[in-house]
């Protein structure tokens, strides 16, 4: 003990029991990875579930596409008045002379407007030639050219104008179906906010929720969209696509602890010092994820006045996420690290808009208003012991163009 004491220094024993010490995580973190990797196969096994209803979806609006063009060349067959074109018949020319206007006859009254020939006549002597005719079926062939002029005026409709006159509402909503039927490409783009909503799987992770929640901080970010939608009708249409948007969160950080026993839990998780931050208030880091998305939705339309009107749409998205800007915080070191085994990659986003479209002319619309998306899984791995659900609301500016020759 003297020995100890007096030619060994405190530091020195200190160093050589830190080196020789060792420690292992707790069973429950452990199994909770453990069983988290085992998820992987579920987690397949959903995203190939999700792929066959998507499948199923776009196949059922390509069968509905299919049959409303069938249904559109049908129209068209019928011509652009919504009748059968009008057939010439062939009159002989014994007929033509028997429908020709009656010749006066001395000693009998004639109006203008009775022009055929009275039932009573019977035979007209005119040069020296004899006539006949048949006054019943004079009266039949007249009847039926009467019928047929009615009926083409009464069903004939002139095709409307392409460009309304501004504050006309009806007509514009009978017109406008005129270059909104059929596909068009919608190209969007503007900035949003983003945060998120935090929950906690068991009680070991309600302090550092409690700490986000206090020194976390919203971020700014972008969202671009190019998408073809297809107008079923002048209220109802479908548009899909692919989207870029930009998320995160700002989380508050400071210098890692570098003693011994930390040190030797980097290094058994391949962490460097400089890598790794403790929770505190020094300094903030930005956590930045980029999502590619396939959305399918359905938007409904509604003039307002003139060539103004209002668009709003609903729908789902499927997400591929991915970062290489982010710390989230491990708890088998204590410390906030880059780990992409936390990380989920594959999500699904619930997406709506409500947009104003302006129309200026046959083919071109303008496009201002809100976008909002909520990710319906959490960013994190099932087994990681924080939910957290990213959404972002912002402003929106875009551009539709018709297709050519619709």
């Amino acid at each position: 003990m003297r020995e100890f004491r007096f030619h060994k220094s405190f530091e020195d024993e200190l160093a050589k029991k830190a080196d020789q010490f060792s420690m292992q995580p707790s069973s429950r973190l452990w199994d909770g990875v453990e069983s988290g990797l085992n998820k992987g196969a579920a987690v397949k096994a959903r995203i190939k579930l999700a792929g066959i209803g998507s499948g199923i979806t776009l196949i059922a609006l390509l069968a509905i596409l299919i049959w409303r063009n069938n249904d559109h060349s049908t129209s068209k067959a019928l011509g652009d008045k919504g009748v059968l074109p009008p057939t010439s018949l062939n009159i002989p020319a014994e007929l033509q002379q028997q429908s020709a206007p009656a010749p006066v006859i001395p000693g009998i009254e004639q109006s203008e407007k009775n022009t055929s020939i009275p039932s009573a006549v019977k035979t007209i002597k005119a040069e020296g030639s004899i006539a006949s005719i048949p006054s019943k079926e004079q009266a039949s062939s007249q009847n039926r050219m009467e019928s047929s002029s009615i009926a083409y005026n009464r069903f004939h409709i002139d095709k409307p104008e392409l460009n309304p006159g501004k504050g006309n509402k009806q007509n514009y909503r009978i017109k406008s179906q005129n270059y909104t039927d059929g596909w068009n490409l919608m190209v969007q783009a503007g900035a949003n906010y983003n945060y998120r909503n935090l929950n906690t799987a068991n009680p070991y992770a309600d302090e550092v929720k409690s700490t986000r929640d206090r020194t976390d901080r919203y971020l700014a970010g972008l969202a671009i969209n190019a998408r073809v939608r297809y107008f079923w009708s002048e209220r109802v249409s479908f548009s899909t696509g692919i989207n870029y948007r930009q998320t995160g969160e700002r989380i508050a950080i400071q210098e890692a602890d570098t003693s011994p026993y930390y040190n030797a839990l980097f290094n058994e998780y391949h962490y460097s010092e400089k890598s790794v931050y403790r929770p505190g208030q020094t300094t903030t880091f930005t956590n930045r994820y980029h999502q590619i998305e396939i959305p399918l939705m359905i938007h409904f339309s509604r003039t307002i006045h003139g060539r103004l009107g209002v668009s709003s749409g609903i729908g789902l998205a499927a997400v591929y996420s991915f970062s290489n800007h982010y710390k989230l915080y491990d708890y088998r070191v204590y410390h906030y690290a880059t780990a992409p085994i936390f990380l989920r990659n594959f999500n699904l986003a619930l997406q709506g808009q409500l947009m104003a479209e302006y129309r200026l002319n046959s083919r071109f619309m303008l496009q201002a208003g809100i976008d909002a998306s909520y990710n319906m899984l959490s960013t994190y791995a099932d087994y990681y012991p924080i939910n957290q659900k990213q959404y972002s609301v912002g402003g929106m500016l875009g551009v539709q163009w018709r297709f050519k020759g619709q």
